[in-house]
């Protein structure tokens, strides 16, 4: 998910002005400007918090920390009312469906996650938020052309198409050109969602795959372990051979 600017600088204040250290410094000023009543040291004290936030915020690894957090964060979907039309539905009922196996997936793994799982879960949001673009595109063309169907049906029965012959017909043949490539886009719309779609099915997958070989117990070395204890237990163990 692509950050918005506002988002950005926010989080970073957020994260600046909530740390310990600022909050330890700024109420031990406060408090003791407060004991001796003084305004002089009370604006001091908030001249040197604000002073110390703004050497902070220069920090460029606070910044890339805070786009690559706002970037892995899930996009916000939509209800399944707010969206118009069968196929956008059933697209929007896929998306849900498919961060549900990519929360799993996550589960699957210790914590914190790895550096890559990460970069997938990034990947993954992107390409949603992609798909969920396309969905609000097709939603978008298929309440149009239900609507236009609809009232141009409803004219024609009532007799209000009328006139010249011969421009009622050309204006017919233009309307069923026009509606026929609005159903041109409709099918490429379609077409590239079922393909991110796609895509996305197999994520989640690659993902628990990750997620467990993190697993210490998945990885082979406890499974060694054990084996060599086994093995000195069974000579320590060994009965005396018989005479």
């Amino acid at each position: 998910m692509k950050p918005r600017t506002f988002e950005v600088v926010r989080m970073g204040l957020l994260r600046v002005c909530g740390r310990g250290c600022n909050l330890a410094i700024l109420s031990i000023a406060g408090g003791t400007a407060w004991l001796v009543h003084s305004w002089l040291l009370a604006i001091g004290a908030i001249l040197a918090g604000l002073l110390l936030v703004a050497v902070q915020l220069k920090d460029v690894a606070l910044w890339r920390g805070v786009v690559k957090e706002l970037r892995r964060r899930p996009v916000v979907l939509p209800c399944e009312s707010e969206i118009s039309g069968e196929a956008a539905r059933a697209f929007l009922g896929r998306l849900e469906r498919l961060r549900g196996e990519r929360e799993r997936a996550m589960d699957c793994g210790p914590t914190p996650a790895s550096e890559e799982a990460l970069s997938l879960v990034e990947a993954a949001g992107e390409l949603e938020e992609e798909a969920l673009d396309q969905i609000w595109s097709l939603a978008r063309l298929e309440r149009f052309m239900f609507a236009r169907r609809t009232k141009v049906s409803g004219a024609r029965q009532e007799g209000r198409v009328d006139g010249d012959a011969a421009w009622s017909n050309r204006m017919a043949q233009e309307h069923a050109a026009v509606l026929a490539e609005l159903g041109e886009m409709k099918d490429q719309l379609e077409a590239r969602l079922a393909a991110l779609i796609d895509t996305l099915t197999v994520l989640p997958c690659r993902l628990a795959a990750l997620r467990m070989r993190e697993r210490p117990d998945v990885a082979g070395v406890e499974d060694r372990t054990i084996r060599e204890r086994l093995a000195t237990e069974m000579t320590i163990t060994q009965l005396p051979p018989v005479l």
